[in-house]
């Protein structure tokens, strides 16, 4: 019996020794054949694309366009470099080449080539496309030759008639408007598209376009005060007209949803700050093409306003915008809180930390650090709250 079970152990043993041979026999030779392969570098990953498609409303056109995901830096006068623009170069070539628009038709025929093109846009109508070019400049490092080396192209897609912008300004078509615009923080310009006809704007502060309205609302807000007002500028009729003027800033344009009423917010700055207590909601009723009607609510006047609490307007990235209710009863609008001395304190604390010095000083008695109080106050000084106003009876909640 014993004998039996020494035999069977013996047989289970080299059972799985032949196995161990067998597996390692097949892992060698795996290794072997991987071994052959040569590995994937680092100059090699540099030369992966990025594929971009878009695509017009009707489907007549198409683009596409490849960006290498790291491209080389040919500043850099390295054997690293060289070595790796030298591959891409050697493979992106012919139908294979990086860095370019291509405008195709749906037919698969390739009509335009556009070397260095990006953010392409169709127009509504299929017709047109737009797109920025930022030429391969070698004085990256200066910021004043970015705007000479960027540019905006409008092209009709069917007979190549372009225009080209040099500038770095925004650029889109309206929807379901035969008008193209660009944009930038203080100018605007209105393409029309029928008549190829250009309209330029100086001193704009912001404007607002609408799908449902033919008009395009701005504000104008020049250093002097000289013309500062709100604005609508119709491109169909290429005509201009002032809804309200004065020695005022205007800003938080809102139009409604059936586009006849337009919110806005007026005030004066003195010493590059907002006058809250002069601040005034207006609303813009132009129903009638050559007459309009204004209404003001003076912020002092609405007593529901919580204290030491304001409107929050339109100020750099915070756009703060208001909000129309679909029965144009009530506007939703952004208030913050507005405390002048505590300002103060806080824009002096963080001016006296822009100096170079070797200690911060505080009271033991102080709740917060120095520090922090700095930190609280930049990332506070911009926080909003929600509030309805009620049109009719001037209330805000």
């Amino acid at each position: 019996m014993c004998d039996f079970y020494e035999v069977k152990r013996n047989t289970v043993r080299s059972y799985i020794q032949v196995s161990l041979v067998v597996l390692l026999s097949l892992g060698c030779h795996q290794i072997l054949a991987q071994s052959n392969k040569e590995p994937l570098s680092f100059e090699d990953i540099r030369q992966w694309r990025s594929h971009s498609v878009s695509l017009s409303d009707d489907g007549n056109w198409y683009t596409t366009s490849y960006s290498l995901l790291d491209e080389p830096e040919s500043t850099r006068d390295t054997t690293e470099t060289d070595s790796v623009e030298s591959k891409v170069s050697a493979y992106f070539h012919e139908n294979h080449q990086t860095d370019i628009l291509y405008i195709w038709n749906a037919d698969g025929s390739l009509k335009y080539e556009i070397s260095n093109g990006e953010k392409p846009v169709f127009s509504s109508g299929s017709d047109w496309i737009a797109y920025q070019i930022v030429s391969d400049s070698k004085d990256n490092d200066e910021e004043k030759n970015k705007k000479d080396s960027t540019f905006i192209e409008l092209k009709h897609l069917e007979s190549n008639f372009t225009i080209q912008y040099e500038s770095d300004a925004g650029f889109r078509f309206i929807e379901d408007k035969n008008y193209f615009i660009t944009y930038d923080e203080t100018s605007l310009t209105v393409y029309d598209l029928d008549n190829r006809s250009e309209h330029f704007i100086g001193n704009v502060g912001e404007f607002l376009t609408d799908k449902n309205s033919d008009v395009i609302a701005y504000t104008i807000s020049s250093e002097d005060k000289r013309g500062n007002g709100v604005y609508l500028y119709d491109p169909t009729q290429s005509t201009t007209r002032a809804l309200t003027t004065g020695s005022f800033t205007w800003s938080n344009l809102a139009w409604n949803h059936s586009t006849n009423l337009l919110a806005a917010y007026k005030y004066k700055v003195i010493d590059d700050k907002v006058d809250y207590s002069g601040m005034n909601i207006i609303v813009v009723n132009i129903d009638d093409v050559n007459h309009s009607e204004i209404t003001e609510y003076p912020l002092g006047e609405i007593e529901s306003m919580p204290e030491k609490m304001v409107l929050a307007e339109r100020s750099g990235s915070s756009v703060n915008p208001i909000k129309w209710s679909k029965d144009d009863k009530r506007l939703l609008l952004k208030i913050k809180e507005h405390d002048p001395e505590k300002e103060e304190e806080n824009e002096n604390i963080t001016e006296a930390t822009k100096e170079k010095a070797d200690v911060q000083v505080w009271h033991w008695k102080d709740t917060k650090l120095l520090s922090e109080r700095i930190m609280e106050y930049e990332q506070n000084k911009n926080r909003t709250f929600d509030a309805i106003f009620f049109l009719d009876s001037s209330n805000l909640v």
